[in-house]
């Protein structure tokens, strides 16, 4: 890309792209359908939309386990979710 004059911001653009698409497809591959959602975070009301979808998520999923709203140990604090966002 860089031979064919892009700048080195589209070329970065490009190589997230990249790396989220492969990310996504080894995600895909490997947990059943219904739990891999793709979320785009384009613009800040998407951002501020998919946060609000995320917490949401984790405390609908805390509460099935009988767990408090927030994480209350240092071990759950380092995550158990994996969110991945691209945009």
């Amino acid at each position: 890309m860089e031979k064919r004059g892009y700048s080195l911001k589209k070329i970065q653009e490009n190589n997230e792209a990249e790396i989220m698409q492969t990310i996504l497809e080894e995600a895909r591959s490997s947990y059943t359908e219904e739990i891999v959602v793709e979320l785009t975070s384009e613009t800040p009301d998407e951002m501020e939309s998919n946060v609000d979808r995320i917490v949401s998520w984790v405390r609908s999923w805390r509460a099935q386990k009988g767990l408090s709203e927030e994480p209350t140990t240092e071990e759950e604090r380092e995550g158990r979710l994996i969110v991945i966002s691209s945009g």
